[in-house]
């Protein structure tokens, strides 16, 4: 399903705590942030959202996901790269620091095995933290997290490259040095070691790229470069007010996973790797990327304290998690035109077709003509009386004309069940979402028409288009 303009998404590359503790972080970025004394857990952050839209990309229209707070903007669409479908790949190639106005990024987060982006759930949407999960065509799942006012994102690994190498990339246009926690104690130093050859190679026995470094392999664990368990690597200005980037990464184990090689590009920043060919062992694990302002001296002070409040918050296990169902059968239309209905006193279609907004269907509805009853509904929904309901959906028309929401008894008298509402649509996808509290009715009933209302909205040759439709409880 196209994806233009609001919440949800889809993501490759060749070379290859939500944190939770908001004081503790966004104190140690003060920094970048205007307000010290505002920093506390519950401060909203009005610019925080994550939104997904759509954009050509060498003649197809491909996804867009944007991550944004009051202190950075992240994009991720598709570029040339990787290996698998056909060479490109989605990553996040725009991440903007707004205290410099400034997008550092190259690429960011890139990976040669992930394929294109396939679906995102927005699976967590608070007023102080959001997260974005991602599938991808070739089994990638990845989740980004950004919180309030913080220039942290976490991303959870929960499901990587499972035919073969699985690597990172990360590579800034910033120009600067280089940074690693512990770089002092380690067995060779940066600068005889870039890429193609490893900084630490715990994984194979061998001499890379002619730098002449041979690994015994390196040590599993890396002795000065373990901080807590985390790498900490920074690459960026080294001005006091210089801008760049860090990335922190857990010390692989095969019972929680993480990475096992690290790699430095000259004047670009890192490739890290968390499995190989013929490794059957790859545990979900999380990474933290962040943004700093005061130069590449400061920043690993900065990531090691982001590893301390890791560390410091070990929540108890969450309970588990009941999801509300969807009263609403085939929501994204992948079933086809199953379970909806169409109707035109004029003349039109009614048809369920590729792109969509999330996923590969959304309904297309083609009008011929213009009506004084054009409608496409659902009927044999189940109710309960004077209860509060949340209602969403995407949508869109070609000529921007607006549409309206009813849900309301199937047949005569056609009793208000408790919505009425006109929503802006526009020529791009968003996504829309509204409350209400159920009426008209002293018990359960089983026959509500939820209906999307086209009159006197649409007019001849007008196309509308629906995905994602969920009504739930609240």
């Amino acid at each position: 399903m196209k994806v233009k303009n609001k919440h949800l998404i889809w993501t490759n590359r060749r070379y290859g705590i939500n944190i939770i503790n908001f004081g503790i972080i966004i104190l140690t970025f003060a920094l970048i942030i205007p307000s010290v004394s505002a920093l506390i857990s519950d401060q909203l952050d009005p610019n925080l959202k994550i939104t997904i839209g759509s954009e050509v990309f060498n003649g197809i229209m491909r996804p867009t996901v944007t991550l944004e707070n009051s202190v950075q903007k992240a994009v991720i669409r598709t570029e040339n790269g990787g290996i698998d479908t056909g060479g490109i790949e989605s990553t996040i190639k725009d991440w903007t620091i707004k205290s410099a106005n400034k997008d550092i990024v190259g690429i960011m987060d890139a990976n040669s095995f992930r394929g294109i982006l396939s679906k995102a759930t927005i699976t967590v949407n608070g007023p102080n933290s959001k997260t974005v999960r991602l599938i991808f065509a070739m089994g990638s799942i990845v989740e980004y997290t950004i919180d309030a006012n913080s220039p942290v994102i976490k991303i959870k690994y929960e499901k990587y490259d499972v035919r073969a190498v699985s690597n990172i990339v990360d590579r800034t246009n910033t120009g600067g040095e280089v940074r690693v926690y512990g770089q002092e104690g380690w067995i060779r130093t940066i600068q005889s070691s870039f890429y193609p050859c490893a900084y630490w190679e715990s994984r194979h026995t061998n001499i890379l790229g002619g730098c002449g470094i041979k690994y015994l392999p390196d040590p599993a664990n890396p002795r000065s470069l373990n901080y807590k368990g985390y790498i900490i690597m920074a690459y960026g200005q080294t001005s006091s007010n210089g801008i760049g980037f860090g990335r922190i990464m857990p010390i692989y184990a095969t019972t929680t996973g993480g990475i096992s090689v690290l790699k430095i590009f000259t004047n670009a920043g890192f490739e890290t790797y968390q499995a190989f060919s013929g490794q059957s062992t790859r545990p979900a694990h999380y990474g933290y990327i962040y943004l700093f302002n005061q130069g590449v001296g400061n920043a690993i002070t900065q990531g090691k304290q982001i590893v301390d409040s890791i560390s410091s918050t070990k929540p108890s296990p969450a309970p588990p998690t009941i999801l509300t169902p969807n009263l609403i059968k085939n929501p994204g239309f992948e079933s086809g035109t199953i379970s909806w209905l169409f109707h035109t006193s004029g003349t039109g279609t009614f048809m369920a077709l590729s792109p969509g907004y999330n996923g590969t269907k959304a309904a297309n509805l083609a009008l011929n003509s213009g009506s004084t009853n054009i409608q496409l509904y659902q009927t044999g929904v189940i109710l309960v009386p004077n209860t509060r309901y949340r209602l969403s959906f995407a949508a869109r028309s070609s000529a921007g004309h607006d549409i309206t929401v009813k849900l309301i008894k199937n047949i005569s008298p056609f009793t208000n069940y408790g919505l009425v509402q006109t929503f802006d649509l526009g020529t791009n996808w968003k996504l829309f979402t509204t409350e209400f509290t159920t009426k008209g009715f002293l018990s359960i009933v089983n026959d509500g028409r939820l209906m999307f209302w086209l009159v006197p909205f649409a007019s001849a040759g007008d196309t509308y288009y629906i995905d994602e439709v969920r009504l739930e409880k609240v």
